[in-house]
C-alpha cells in the first residue's frame, strides 16, 4: 500500500512539475512575442510580464528604479536600442529553464534573427529571473548578455 501511494505521489509531483514547466515555456514564448511586437506597446508589455519591481541587467551593468514606469521604459529602450521594429526577432530557443517548488523560477533564452554585421543587430541571450505573483509568472530580473551568441550556455 505504501508502494502504491508513494508512487502515485511521484506521479502527481512529476505531472505537476511537467505542467508548470510547460506553463513557463507559453509564458516565454509570450514574453518573445510580445516583446517583439511593436504594435503592443511598452506598458502593455511590461504590465503583462513583469513583476512591479524588477531589475534589468546589460552585461554588468544593473538597472534598478523605485519608478512604476521602469520596466516600460527599459521594453522600450530596448527595442530601440536593439533595432526590434527594423530588425524582429524571430524565433527563439529556451536552452534550459530550472523551476523552484517555492513558486520562483529561471529560464535561460536566446532571441533570434537574421544575421548582420552590427552586433545590435544580432541574436542575444537572456536570463530571466522568474517569480509566480498572484498565480501568474512575472519577470524579477532581466539580463542580457552574449550579444550575437549562438549558444548562451557557453557564453558566460
Amino acid at each position: 500500500m505504501k508502494l502504491i501511494l508513494l508512487s502515485a505521489f511521484m506521479l502527481l509531483t512529476y505531472s505537476v512539475h511537467a505542467d508548470e514547466e510547460q506553463e513557463l515555456a507559453v509564458f516565454t514564448q509570450n514574453f518573445f512575442e510580445d516583446f517583439s511586437d511593436q504594435s503592443k506597446s511598452a506598458s502593455d508589455v511590461a504590465e503583462i510580464h513583469f513583476a512591479a519591481t524588477p531589475v534589468f541587467y546589460i552585461g554588468e551593468m544593473p538597472g534598478f528604479s523605485t519608478s512604476p514606469e521602469l520596466a516600460a521604459k527599459m521594453v522600450q529602450g530596448y527595442r530601440e536600442t536593439f533595432h526590434v521594429d527594423s530588425h524582429p526577432f524571430t524565433t527563439f530557443d529556451i536552452e534550459n529553464q530550472a523551476i523552484g517548488a517555492d513558486g520562483s523560477a529561471a529560464v535561460l533564452v536566446a532571441f533570434r534573427r537574421k544575421s548582420a554585421a552590427d552586433p545590435r543587430l544580432k541574436d542575444f541571450c537572456n536570463i530571466l529571473s522568474l517569480a509566480k505573483l498572484n498565480g501568474d509568472w512575472k519577470i524579477m530580473t532581466w539580463f542580457i548578455y552574449g550579444l550575437s551568441a549562438r549558444d548562451c550556455s557557453r557564453q558566460h
